[in-house]
């Protein structure tokens, strides 16, 4: 066997003993070292308030839960049952403003179904209010392979400054990721008010959230996210569209410049790339 043989198979042993985990989004695993979050990896999604941040994740926890990953997620801005809410609608396929209805009228039927769903044992949503030291017991009881934020700076912290605590918010991730050989996907959020002369409708840079330098210097990626149709000006083809730039990689790969883009369906909830 030649050298380069040799190296091949190296790689493809290498490939097969990495835990990598996807987001189901190919758009974005693509830019991943082989081709999804390793452990001791951390995403974060910076958006400005109400474009679907939230939504955007919903789908990537279903999934990973249904492959027999552990999912915990730390619920900070949405209580528990309004999450559970948009849960429901990503499975019963059913418009948010209609699921109540659509539960009562179909009682028997919608219990059936969620009682089928056996994966959601592997979910657990937490809501409230949470300190590093309070999530950090919860990591160390529930072992989960993926933990999601809503969002980083709802945690609970002694500092006022938003730069101190941003700091210590994204060291402590960085630590706990590495303790507990875990992966973290932290969503940001960046007020309307800090747009820093970009539209609401555009896609945000990192510097456009207070503390961001600690955000970007102790990712291992940053994607940010906008929803053009915000603008009451959007051109038609782009309604119902979550927009995206990877701003950092930490990782190898290909320069990414172009934007990526979801189309957003309002009644199932869900999002599907368009390549």
């Amino acid at each position: 066997m030649n050298n380069i043989n040799l190296y091949s198979k190296y790689l493809d042993d290498k490939h097969k003993k990495i835990d990598v985990v996807t987001t189901g989004y190919s758009n974005i695993d693509g830019y991943m070292a082989y081709g999804g979050m390793q452990r001791q990896f951390c995403l974060v999604i910076p958006g400005k308030s109400g474009i679907g941040k939230t939504y955007f994740v919903l789908c990537p926890m279903l999934r990973l839960a249904e492959e027999g990953k552990r999912v915990l997620f730390f619920s900070l801005e949405m209580a528990y049952d309004v999450i559970m809410d948009r849960f429901h609608q990503v499975i019963l396929e059913v418009h948010l403003s209609e699921l109540r209805e659509y539960i009562q009228k179909n009682e028997k039927e919608v219990i059936k179904k969620l009682n089928e769903i056996k994966f959601l044992d592997n979910l657990l949503i937490l809501d409230g209010v949470y300190d590093i030291a309070m999530m950090e017991k919860i990591i160390q009881t529930e072992k989960p392979d993926v933990i999601f934020i809503d969002h980083l700076h709802l945690i609970r912290t002694k500092y006022i400054d938003i730069f101190k605590k941003t700091t210590y918010l994204m060291e402590e991730i960085t630590r706990l990721k590495k303790q507990y050989n875990t992966r973290f996907v932290v969503l940001v959020q960046i007020k309307r008010s800090d747009d820093f002369n970009e539209t609401n409708s555009k896609i945000p840079s990192l510097e456009a959230g207070k503390g961001s330098g600690a955000v970007e210097e102790l990712c291992d990626m940053a994607l940010c996210v906008a929803r053009p149709d915000v603008d009451p000006h959007c051109e038609h083809g782009r309604k119902n569209l979550i927009v995206g730039l990877i701003r950092k990689n930490r990782f190898p790969s290909p320069e990414l410049m172009s934007e990526l883009q979801w189309r957003y369906d309002r009644t199932t909830g869900r999002l599907t790339e368009i390549i």
